[in-house]
């Protein structure tokens, strides 16, 4: 005889009614041989003499086997493809979703369209056997009710994290929950979480449900922004303090970019998520160099918002370091104009001198473009563009490029610095060239300016040839 219990934690949860003496029966019922007992369960507590198979997560090509199976087209799209892997390759969701493209005889495009608008809203099919149900039917479980009041909350933290939450940051994430640790266990024990390199994580189709529609009305998602915009703001640089510890964004510097992405949304006005953004790509400059999301965001912000430059210029510094000084460069003219029109000295100075660098990495990658492309079509003429770098980097009868600036030049060096003077002069401040810097900017130069016609002693021109 074989005996199938579906969805057993609705009769098994040790917090119900009857629970006891229904558990007893199902033990017993697993003692017969003559008796084959299957229970399917999101929760772990059947008769300890049961195999436990964990049900893990699709392939793709079983993913996609089982959902053409259901669905019925014979053409097999990279557009599903994309959808089932969205799924996290959920088994049931990918079942409901084909169930639901094939009564309603969707096509590929209005199946698209369907579940970029509704996603897990989606996932119910006409006999009412939604992921949304079964969702609902653990939550509304004796067993996760005992969880407490701010059970539901912390899923709903959890669901909003990419990556999910860091298992040994309970506590500084949650600090106004006391048994945080026994909630999580109680989600993993429901299956409504798993853990995985130390995360406790949710899927995909999970994650769509339980996630809050309004983060700002989460006062726990909240607390945990708070508390991960005040690790940012500390600074950050090799061999100071608080370097080793900021060495956490490696294992979640997509939480805290999806984190950003969303407050930079909804506080898009603000000052302080725009700083704690730049504090970010501090980070991931010294810590884990790599692009960022949030650039397009960052350009379009209004030229008189206080973070631009700042934020301009630590992603100019993303560019720089994963090799892209065109980037790189584009961004550092942005931030001068905005820091020339403020009439900001220090800022100026500080740009030039990384817009310099810019200038030069570009120079060198183009010469050695423009010999590779004589070497192969004996010809100097490059098809793509390339930049002079003129003034401390100038060449000066040398192939090397110079990292000092020098005052004694040749004629053809000195005439060339005349040629690109009005490159600069756009991007230095009027008291500028008129020998009004502060005493702290003419520290910081090293040089004197004694009129706009020697502003070229900056050695920090750049013209496109």
């Amino acid at each position: 005889m074989l005996i199938i219990l579906d969805n057993a934690e609705s009769i098994l949860d040790p917090q119900g009614t009857d629970a006891r003496e229904i558990y007893a029966v199902v033990e017993e019922l697993s003692q017969f041989d003559n008796i084959c007992l299957c229970i399917t369960s999101r929760i772990s507590t059947i008769p300890p003499d049961c195999d436990t198979i964990d049900v893990q997560t699709l392939s793709v090509e079983a993913a996609c086997d089982a959902f053409y199976r259901i669905y019925k087209s014979r053409e097999r799209t990279d557009r599903i493809n994309n959808i089932l892997k969205q799924l996290d390759f959920h088994p049931l969701s990918i079942t409901l979703l084909a169930t639901i493209a094939h009564h309603n005889r969707w096509d590929t495009d209005r199946l698209s369209k369907e579940w970029e608008s509704q996603r897990t809203d989606a996932l119910h099919t006409h006999h009412n056997k939604s992921l949304v149900a079964t969702i609902e039917l653990s939550l509304a479980s004796p067993m996760f009710q005992e969880l407490g009041p701010d059970a539901r909350e912390l899923l709903g933290v959890v669901a909003f994290f990419p990556q999910g939450v860091d298992e040994n940051n309970l506590e500084w994430l949650f600090p106004t929950v006391s048994n945080g640790t026994k909630i999580f266990n109680g989600f993993c024990v429901l299956s409504l979480t798993y853990r995985s390199d130390g995360f406790v994580r949710m899927l995909a189709p999970l994650r769509d449900h339980l996630r809050p529609k309004d983060p700002k009305s989460s006062p726990l998602l909240c607390t945990t922004k708070d508390c991960y915009f005040g690790r940012l703001s500390i600074g950050v640089y090799p061999g100071k303090p608080g370097y080793q510890e900021a060495r956490w964004i490696n294992l979640e510097d997509v939480n805290v970019e999806h984190l950003l992405d969303i407050f930079t949304t909804i506080d898009r006005d603000s000052d302080g998520v725009w700083d704690v953004c730049s504090y970010f790509m501090e980070h991931l400059c010294y810590l884990k160099p790599r692009l960022v999301l949030l650039g397009p965001k960052i350009e379009a912000l209004v030229d008189d918002h206080p973070s631009k430059p700042r934020c301009l210029f630590q992603l100019s510094q993303l560019y720089d370091l994963v090799g892209n000084h065109t980037e790189r460069k584009r961004l550092l003219i942005h931030a001068l104009k905005i820091r020339s029109v403020w009439g900001d000295d220090v800022g100026v100075v500080h740009t030039l001198q990384h817009l310099s660098d810019a200038s030069r990495l570009l120079y060198l990658n183009n010469n050695m473009r423009m010999k590779h492309w004589k070497s192969v079509n004996g010809s100097a003429t490059q098809p793509s563009e390339h930049v002079l770098c003129i003034g401390c980097y100038m060449r000066t009868g040398s192939s090397t490029p110079r990292k000092k600036p020098h005052h004694k030049r040749s004629t053809s060096s000195a005439t060339n610095l005349i040629d690109a003077t009005a490159s600069l002069v756009t991007y230095i401040p009027e008291r500028a060239r008129q020998r009004r810097l502060s005493t702290t900017s003419r520290q910081l130069l090293g040089w004197r300016l004694p009129s706009a016609g020697a502003a070229t002693s900056f050695g920090f021109i750049t013209r496109q040839v």
